[in-house]
């Protein structure tokens, strides 16, 4: 008796479509006007102002300034070796821990190569942090 509607015919099955996707597009429409009205209402800050009449001085992100750090090293010739062959070592080591992982020891070698890449991470981004901080500490 609970498979009846009211008027003694079966109920029909909700289905997608049409049910489904016309509540879907409902709740769809609510939300985004939902976010329209709280974008009009607290507008985002744009940022700082840019001052045109001063010298643009381009720095890197802060998870790029250990290779910056590292290419300090490296002048001439052998920058190919921090620019390329420093930062494709590193990157390789990251991807074999579990391969390091691997075999008598290999829990204890793994942790010893994914500390030492972390330190090495954040050794570099600390010195380039301290030499863009105070350039006259390292001269």
């Amino acid at each position: 008796m609970a498979d009846l509607q009211t008027d003694g015919q079966p109920k029909r099955a909700k289905q997608f479509y049409p049910d489904y996707l016309a509540e879907i597009l409902f709740a769809a429409l609510v939300a985004f006007q939902l976010l329209l009205i709280v974008a009009m209402l607290w507008p985002p800050s744009t940022g700082r102002a840019i001052d045109l009449t001063r010298q643009f001085l381009p720095r890197a992100e802060w998870y790029f300034f250990w290779l910056f750090e590292v290419l300090l090293y490296f002048p001439g010739k052998s920058a190919f070796i921090g620019a390329v062959v420093f930062p494709l070592v590193y990157f390789m080591l990251l991807m074999f821990i579990p391969f390091i992982d691997q075999g008598r020891n290999g829990r204890f070698k793994a942790k010893i190569v994914a500390w030492s890449l972390l330190f090495l991470f954040v050794f570099f981004t600390i010195l380039r942090v301290l030499r863009d901080t105070w350039p006259n500490l390292f001269s």
